[in-house]
């Protein structure tokens, strides 16, 4: 096969990438022979073949299968786009799906014209809009967010055709799993966040204390880096290099990249101030990435394993489900005879009199408006409780680093009064005879300096100043952890009192209405 002969070593790294999508066999063999790899690391592919590049890397059949499924359409010879675009002009399915279509038209609208890649063409506008509109319909869990405007756009300039960049669109999102970084509350984006601050705090120690010493987390540019891979802050001429990066492999390379673009930008970010390293991280910077070479070649270098990735996500969700199941102890639920009286108010609404109808459904109001109450601050619970742990597992890293580096430090100083105490006893000539011989090019005890003491000491320093800056951290959030929780505990009482109120107010009509399924205890006049 011509992908695993002993001629790619005469070709040169465009030769090889256009050969990656000559066909499938190509793809495969020179994909797991690596051929490809260091061709777009370097930023290679010709613009040519991109597009046939971007479509081989995605499951772009499956995605058209599983539409077809989703929308019960049987005839194989039916244009699928065109059908879905027949049903939102008909208005066919909508309420099925649940997707208020008038409210996702408003909203893509709006952001179209925000959308610089067709900022400047109607046509392309129009084309735009198509598509995110057919998404919305086949994804109403997604509907439309803020975001995915710019990534189909970004697909569009590059595939020129409309039907192709949705259902390159849709390919994206299934292959690297990016539905939940659109769904209502954006779950995933945290995940993301939280692999990020991972690499961030290992390979650039130093930028990511200065970050945390001027108040910026890693969400002042990761919701934008992220939700749209780039495509608001890197010039189109280095996102496209980095996008092929990422349709090679996946998730790690937007980390990479990130990681690239935080080093390249260190020295002046530790100059700036927290308005100024705002600014830049969040405003498009597309000046001073416009050198992608430079950008994909530190990237290159960054080591980020998939396997590394994939156990952070498992550990990352281990102790989301550990704080939910905690918060879950804590949280009232109805009885069983509370659920039979609810049960048959419902049934009987309307054969109750008026005035106890509208004091039921006004208590029923009041719960529904606390379970959405609940839901938001069990939110915000959840993610301070996450960043409370992070803190305190950055305080048990730094805390062994410490330990680590007072016992070097205290190794260090021994050798050293080791090394004067033995060049103190020695006379001159017996001092000379031994460094000379083997014995003396073998002696360790001559290698520490003051110099080396000092800087140890430094380092030593240093940590025990992050450490401090971390406790006091930790205070804050912890102050932070406890108000959520006294919220959430307050509002749960809250409910707790209403629902028994309620259940108390609807057994009374139970037993007037002499339908009571035994109820367990008597009741007693309910006050409003």
């Amino acid at each position: 096969m011509l992908a695993r002969s002993e001629i790619l070593q005469f070709l040169n790294t465009c030769e090889i990438a256009s050969l990656y999508v000559l066909n499938k066999s190509h793809n495969k063999s020179l994909k797991a022979d690596r051929a490809i790899k260091s061709s777009i690391w370097r930023g290679d592919l010709p613009d040519e073949v991109r597009a046939k590049y971007w479509i081989y890397q995605c499951p772009l059949y499956t995605v058209q299968e599983d539409s077809r499924k989703l929308l019960r359409i049987s005839d194989p010879t039916a244009n699928t786009y065109e059908l879905i675009q027949l049903r939102i002009e008909l208005g066919e399915g909508l309420e099925e799906i649940g997707l208020n279509i008038d409210t996702v038209k408003n909203d893509i609208a709006k952001d179209i014209p925000r959308t610089l890649l067709v900022a400047n063409s109607k046509r392309e506008q129009e084309k735009l809009f198509r598509i995110l509109l057919a998404l919305a319909y086949v994804k109403p869990s997604i509907g439309y967010c803020q975001g995915i405007n710019f990534l189909a756009s970004v697909i569009l300039k590059v595939v020129r055709n409309e039907e192709v960049a949705f259902w390159l669109l849709l390919g994206v999102i299934k292959k690297w799993d990016m539905e939940n970084m659109f769904v209502p509350g954006v779950p995933d984006l945290s995940l993301r966040e939280h692999q990020m601050n991972h690499y961030f705090m290992i390979l650039l120690p130093d930028l990511y204390s200065h970050f945390r010493r001027a108040g910026i987390t890693s969400s002042f540019f990761i919701t934008r880096w992220f939700m749209t891979l780039f495509s608001t802050y890197l010039p189109f001429s280095t996102l496209v290099k980095v996008w092929d990066c990422f349709f090679l492999e996946g998730w790690k390379v937007i980390i990479k990249v990130s990681i690239a673009i935080l080093k390249e930008l260190k020295p002046m970010f530790l100059q700036m101030d927290v308005e100024e390293i705002s600014f830049v991280l969040r405003d498009t910077q597309k000046e001073l990435h416009l050198d992608y070479k430079s950008l994909l070649e530190k990237g290159f270098g960054i080591v980020v394993s998939s396997k590394e990735l994939k156990n952070i996500e498992e550990n990352f969700y281990k102790d989301q489900a550990n704080l939910k199941m905690q918060a879950a102890e804590h949280t009232h639920t109805l009885t069983d005879q509370e659920m039979i009286m609810l049960r048959w108010a419902k049934s009987q609404l309307s054969s109750i009199d008026p005035p106890t109808r509208k004091d039921i459904k006004e208590f029923q109001k009041k719960l529904e408006k606390l379970d959405i109450d609940l839901e938001t601050l069990h939110k915000h619970h959840l993610s301070v409780s996450m960043e409370l742990l992070h803190v305190q597992k950055e305080i048990e890293s730094l805390a062994e680093k410490k330990r680590n580096y007072f016992r070097i430090l205290k190794d260090m100083e021994t050798k050293f009064k080791q090394s004067k105490s033995f060049f103190k006893k020695l006379v001159p000539g017996k001092m000379k005879k031994i460094l000379s011989s083997k014995t003396g090019n073998k002696l360790n005890i001559t290698e520490i300096k003051q110099e080396d003491i000092a800087d140890c000491q430094q380092k030593l320093n240093y940590i025990e100043q992050e450490l401090k800056e971390l406790y006091m951290q930790q205070k804050e959030k912890y102050s932070i952890y406890r108000d959520a929780q006294t919220r959430v505990e307050e509002l749960k009482e809250k409910k707790q009192s209403y629902s028994e109120q309620l259940c108390e107010f609807i057994s009374l009509q139970m037993v007037k209405n002499d339908s009571s399924p035994r109820i367990r205890h008597t009741p007693h006049p309910v006050s409003f």
